[in-house]
């Protein structure tokens, strides 16, 4: 660059063109701030870089970053296990609560089958007693009703030890 300078100062000191040579110099001062500015800007980008290595470096000696990693993707592991857990955990429960579901429907039809059959046998031990009343005790009556009446009672707690 300087020797650009000494040899633009010698073309033009023969030529007597002073104008442009003052020209010429203030756009070469131009130049060099410029050039000096850059470099400055050079020097600190490196200085940056050469840091921003040296804490790198640093974090990876001493194993800090590879041990968050490691922690965080251990936990990773951990919580979808447990989602994979709770899932399964809920359709279990689902598939129990269908079965129940279905015990419950089968009690319910059970209980309305032995109602309605012991209205049946109502209706009918009525009629005939209506008929027959010089027949039948009344001790027979009530005795046939406490049957019943236990005999539901047994089917419907084996019915419910069947849903549990």
């Amino acid at each position: 660059m300087q020797h650009e300078v000494s040899l633009n100062r010698r073309l033009l000191t023969h030529s007597y063109n002073v104008s442009e040579i003052e020209n010429i110099e203030g756009e070469i001062h131009e130049k060099q701030a410029k050039c000096r500015k850059l470099k400055n800007d050079s020097k600190r980008v490196k200085k940056w870089m050469k840091q921003s290595e040296k804490d790198k470096d640093n974090i990876n000696e001493n194993g800090f970053y590879d041990a968050e990693v490691s922690k965080l993707k251990c936990r990773l592991r951990e919580d979808k296990q447990q989602i994979r857990q709770m899932y399964y955990d809920t359709l279990q429960k689902r598939k129990d609560l269908i079965e129940k579901h279905e015990g419950v429907i089968k009690l319910e039809n059970s209980m309305r089958k032995m109602k309605e059959l012991i209205d049946h046998s109502k209706n009918i031990r009525s009629s005939q007693s209506r008929i027959n009343t010089s027949m039948a005790k009344p001790e027979s009556v009530v005795t046939g009703k406490a049957w019943d009446l236990d005999e539901m009672r047994k089917k419907v707690e084996a019915a419910k030890r069947n849903m549990k």
